[in-house]
């Protein structure tokens, strides 16, 4: 899988220590009659791309199934197809590891028509996350007024594939 994107969240970090917890993340790109499914924050504003985590023993499929239905109340259809990764460096916020690495994989999915409810937790719930078709310029219009925040961190991760999606679909 070809990477997009690498970042590096502070200046001063040591990538080179041992002291390392490593995060993998599945993201659903879903495009459906030139829209784009997101879930959005009612509370700073951002959008971003469906997904989250792999569990212990998880498959693509399987964090992608589980987090796209919880997040929009969507069922994915079972042929993924891998676009692209991103990595992000950062300091672990716990203060457990000198260094958080992001290694987030995007993925385009399709989805089938009928929507249930969502099942947020967690954070979701406290920044007010909602499912949203917009088109790409609405989602790269969106982020770009939001402020940069560092409980959003995914918002430059994000915005970037935005714009990486729209110029590979002018081009095509």
């Amino acid at each position: 899988m070809k990477r997009l994107l690498t970042i590096y969240r502070q200046n001063d970090l040591n990538i080179e220590t041992k002291s390392i917890i490593k995060r993998v993340a599945y993201r659903a790109i879903i495009i459906k009659n030139n829209l784009l499914l997101v879930v959005k924050s009612s509370r700073y504003g951002e959008m971003k791309f469906p997904g989250g985590g792999k569990e212990l023993k998880e498959s693509a499929y399987d964090v992608l199934s589980r987090e796209v239905m919880e997040e929009t109340g969507y069922r994915i259809k079972t042929k993924i197809r891998p676009f692209a990764s991103t990595i992000e460096y950062a300091k672990d916020f716990k203060g457990e590891f000198d260094i958080f690495i992001q290694d987030s994989r995007y993925y385009f999915c399709d989805i089938y028509n009928q929507q249930n409810d969502t099942s947020y937790s967690g954070y979701e719930i406290e920044y007010g996350y909602f499912p949203l078709w917009v088109t790409l310029e609405e989602a790269i219009t969106n982020n770009n007024a939001v402020a940069k925040n560092d409980l959003i961190p995914w918002l430059e991760r994000d915005t970037t594939l935005f714009k990486f999606l729209y110029e590979q679909r002018k081009i095509q």
